[in-house]
């Protein structure tokens, strides 16, 4: 219950995202403890986890700390299921929910973010992308960079760099 002195409506709305982003990731938790990837121990843990880190990437000021930890425990989760499936001949249905996550994460803290730690989070995402073979969000991210900023010439090379090393020679020019 909220106390009626302090509610607002921004908070509601808030909260309603965050829960509907939350129930989104369900189906996926449900499936990894019917696997017996995680315990139900585990999967109630990484459902708290991830609605204290979802109020605190909502939180003004955004802190680069925060966007590190809930990245981290993601890595984790997904380290996890890794092990869990190369070990094991499982076919998951919702295999990337924890990759897509986690590239939400990145997605939704880069803009917010300023400088050094931008910056710093930025290529943390690029090699992110570059180590999970995520191809297309890759040249997607380069490409809205380079038209975002076109006076940049460090996301002209990178894009430059990254296509020519999946081999499309038109698009690196």
């Amino acid at each position: 219950t909220v106390s009626v002195l302090y509610w607002r409506p921004e908070m509601a709305a808030r909260s309603r995202a965050i829960e509907s982003r939350l129930e989104r990731l369900a189906p996926a938790l449900e499936e990894f403890y019917v696997a017996g990837i995680v315990t139900l121990d585990e999967r109630n843990l990484v459902a708290r986890t991830r609605l204290t880190h979802e109020y605190k990437l909502v939180a003004r000021p955004l802190l680069a700390a925060d966007v590190r930890r809930a990245i981290d425990f993601e890595q984790g989760l997904e380290d996890k299921i890794a092990a869990y499936t190369a070990g094991n001949k499982v076919q998951l249905k919702h295999r990337w929910a924890v990759l897509d996550r986690i590239e939400s994460l990145f997605l939704i803290s880069i803009p917010r973010l300023r400088d050094a730690e931008q910056r710093a989070l930025e290529d943390d995402f690029i090699a992110f992308l570059r180590r999970t073979g995520r191809n297309d969000a890759l040249s997607r991210y380069l490409a809205e960079k380079v038209a975002k900023f076109p006076q940049e010439p460090r996301y002209w090379c990178l894009a430059s760099e990254w296509e020519s090393e999946i081999g499309n020679a038109d698009h690196a020019r």
